[in-house]
């Protein structure tokens, strides 16, 4: 693997630690969002498929007032109050599967 690829896939595990938005990530480090995709692609072609489950928490008092519709026809319903970045682990598993 080149220096350059190397570099890009630190950025593509940076972005997965930050909890941020890919747009949000890519504003921030002055990256085109549609580059830094293939870049996230590549990253998971390399990393091989995944099968991990993300453990979560349901609270049935807690209405749920947000949906997160994904490619392939997944539909996330999370309350508000949901922690941002287990949301966004469990989305980049669910799109890595």
């Amino acid at each position: 693997m080149t220096k350059k690829a190397k570099r890009r896939l630190a950025q593509v595990d940076a972005w997965q630690r930050s909890g941020m938005s890919q747009a949000a990530f890519c504003r921030s480090r002055g990256v085109s969002v549609k580059s830094f995709g293939y870049w996230r692609r590549k990253h998971a072609q390399a990393a091989g498929p995944s099968r991990a489950l993300v453990p979560i928490m349901v609270d049935d008092g807690v209405p749920l007032l947000a949906e997160l519709d994904l490619p392939g026809g997944l539909r996330l319903r999370v309350p508000l109050s949901a922690d941002a970045a287990r949301i966004g682990a469990l989305v980049r598993s669910l799109l890595a599967c």
